[in-house]
C-alpha cells in the first residue's frame, strides 16, 4: 500500500482523534444549517440540489483546514463566481445541457486561473 501511495505521490498526515471529531461534527452541523437555511428559501428539494457543492466546500473547510483552497478568500470567490457564471449560463443560453457543462467548463477555468504553476 505505502509503494502505490508513494507513486500516486499521496501524502498522508495523521491527526489526532479529537481533530478528526472536529472535523466531523464541523462538516456536519455546517451541512445541516446550510440545508435548513437555504430550506427556507428555495425549499426542500432547492436545497438538496445545493448539498454537492457545499459537501465539497465542507470536505475542503473541515478536512483539510490548512489546505490552499480551503482558506477564505478562494472559498468563498469560488462560489461567487460559479453562481455568476452559471446563472448568466442558464440566463443566455437556451439549451441546458450546453448552458450545464458550458457553466462547469467556465468555472473551473476560472477558479484554477489561480493555481496554476506555469
Amino acid at each position: 500500500m505505502k509503494q502505490l501511495l508513494d507513486f500516486l505521490q499521496i501524502q498522508q498526515s495523521l491527526v489526532s482523534r479529537i481533530e478528526m471529531a472536529v472535523s466531523v461534527c464541523g462538516g456536519f452541523i455546517g451541512i445541516l444549517l446550510m440545508l435548513l437555511i437555504t430550506k427556507q428559501f428555495v425549499g426542500g428539494q432547492g436545497a438538496a440540489l445545493i448539498v454537492a457543492s457545499m459537501g465539497a466546500s465542507a470536505v475542503l473547510l473541515f478536512a483539510v483546514p490548512h489546505g490552499t483552497l480551503s482558506q477564505p478568500w478562494p472559498l468563498l470567490c469560488s462560489h461567487f463566481i460559479s453562481a455568476i457564471i452559471g446563472v448568466s449560463c442558464a440566463r443566455y443560453i437556451s439549451n441546458p445541457m450546453i448552458a450545464g457543462a458550458l457553466a462547469v467548463l467556465s468555472s473551473q477555468l476560472s477558479s484554477c486561473r489561480g493555481y496554476t504553476t506555469a
